[in-house]
C-alpha cells in the first residue's frame, strides 16, 4: 500500500511519497547507500533539542486494522531510537494528535532491526504515517523497507486492499492503484505525464489503469534507480484497440542526467503498436550499461487517424534478473 517503501526513488531532497504537506514531516533527510535491500535507504537526521519525524504523503484510509512496519539501523556508531505512529489530518490540512507505538531503543549500526505497529481506525480517516527520531538520544537514524498492510481496510478510492507489487519490482505504483487529484502517484511530474486519466473499467490487473489520449504525442514516465552492470527485465502491458491512436516505448538508460544510447532498437524501436482487442505485453531483458544509475521508463501515445483514440497502460515492471 505504501509508495516507495524502500526509499529507492528521490526528488528534490525527499523520497517519493514521503513528504507531508503538513508539519508531520519535520526532519532533515538524506539518501543513504547503507541499505537493507535495493540501492538506498533514508537517513533521518537526529536533533537533541527536539523530536524529528519522517512523514508520508497524506492518505485517506478506510475503517479497518493496519500493520505499519519498518526496519531501523543507527547511521553511526552512536545508538539511536525510533517510534512508529500516525497522525490524523483535518480538512484544512492540519495535523491532530499524534498516535504512537512504543519506542524501539538501543538501535545499533551492527544490524537492521524491525518493528511493526498495529492500529485500528473505526471510521474513514485521512492520516500521515510517521516515524519519530526522538530527541533522546537525538542521533541519526536509517530507515528502510517500510510497509503498510491490511486485510479489511484499504485506501479510499483504491477499491479495497491495494495489491502489493511483485517482490523486487523497482517501479513505484506499477499498477496505478494510487492517485493524486489528477495523476498516479510517482507518475505525477506533469511535464512528462500528459493526456492521462484514471480508468476503472478497462484494466489488466488490480482496480485501475492509465488511459492516455492521442490528441498530441503524450508521455507516461517514471525514472527508476538501478545499478550499472546488472541485468533487468523491463516490461509493461498496453491495450491498443483503436485505429485512432498508437504507442511505442521510449526508454533510456541514464548516467546522472545524461541519456545513454545503449539498446536503442530494444528500448526505442522504430515500429509502433498494432491494433488488437487483447492486452499486449512489451518485455525485454537487458544488461544495464556499466555507467548507468537510472532507467527512464517512458511510453508514448501518438496521433493516428482522427486522433480520437486512447491507449491503456497497466502493470509496469523493472526487476533485476540474477544469473
Amino acid at each position: 500500500m505504501l509508495t516507495n517503501g524502500g526509499f529507492e526513488n528521490w526528488a528534490d531532497g525527499y523520497p517519493t511519497g514521503w513528504k507531508s504537506v503538513s508539519t508531520a514531516s519535520s526532519a532533515t533527510l538524506e539518501q543513504s547507500t547503507d541499505k537493507r535491500s535495493g540501492t538506498s535507504s533514508v537517513l533521518v537526521k537526529g536533533d537533541p533539542s527536539s523530536n524529528k519525524r519522517l512523514g508520508s504523503i497524506e492518505m485517506t484510509l478506510k475503517a479497518g486494522t493496519y500493520v505499519f512496519s519498518a526496519y531501523f539501523k543507527a547511521a553511526t556508531a552512536d545508538k539511536t531510537s525510533a517510534r512508529l505512529g500516525y497522525v490524523p489530518i483535518d480538512e484544512a490540512g492540519k495535523p491532530g494528535s499524534y498516535v504512537y507505538d512504543e519506542y524501539v531503543n538501543e538501535i545499533t549500526n551492527a544490524d537492521w532491526v524491525t518493528k511493526s505497529y498495529t492500529f485500528s481506525l473505526t471510521e474513514e480517516k485521512k492520516i500521515c504515517l510517521v516515524v519519530m527520531n526522538p530527541k533522546s538520544p537525538g542521533k541519526d537514524l536509517l530507515i528502510d523497507d517500510a510497509s503498510l498492510k491490511t486485510e479489511d481496510g484499504g485506501i479510499v478510492g483504491g477499491g479495497g486492499v491495494d495489491p502489493e507489487p511483485e517482490q523486487g519490482n523497482l517501479v513505484i505504483n506499477p499498477g496505478f492503484e494510487i492517485w493524486t487529484a489528477a495523476l498516479p502517484t510517482a507518475w505525477d511530474n506533469a511535464t512528462y505525464n500528459t493526456g492521462i486519466t484514471k480508468e476503472a473499467s478497462i484494466v489488466h490487473g488490480g482496480n485501475f489503469s492509465v488511459k492516455q489520449d492521442a490528441t498530441a504525442t503524450n508521455k507516461l514516465q517514471q525514472e527508476i534507480t538501478i545499478e550499472g552492470g546488472k541485468t533487468y527485465r523491463i516490461s509493461y502491458w498496453y491495450l491498443d484497440n483503436t485505429p485512432n491512436a498508437r504507442t511505442r516505448p521510449w526508454i533510456f538508460w541514464v548516467d546522472g542526467t545524461t541519456t545513454l544510447n545503449d539498446h536503442v532498437n530494444d528500448l526505442r524501436p522504430s515500429t509502433y503498436s498494432v491494433d488488437n482487442v487483447e492486452w499486449q505485453q512489451y518485455s525485454k531483458t537487458l544488461l544495464a550499461p556499466a555507467t548507468a544509475n537510472k532507467l527512464r521508463f517512458e511510453v508514448r501515445t501518438y496521433k493516428e487517424g482522427d486522433n480520437s483514440g486512447f491507449i491503456y497502460f497497466d502493470d509496469f515492471e523493472v526487476v533485476e534478473v540474477k544469473e
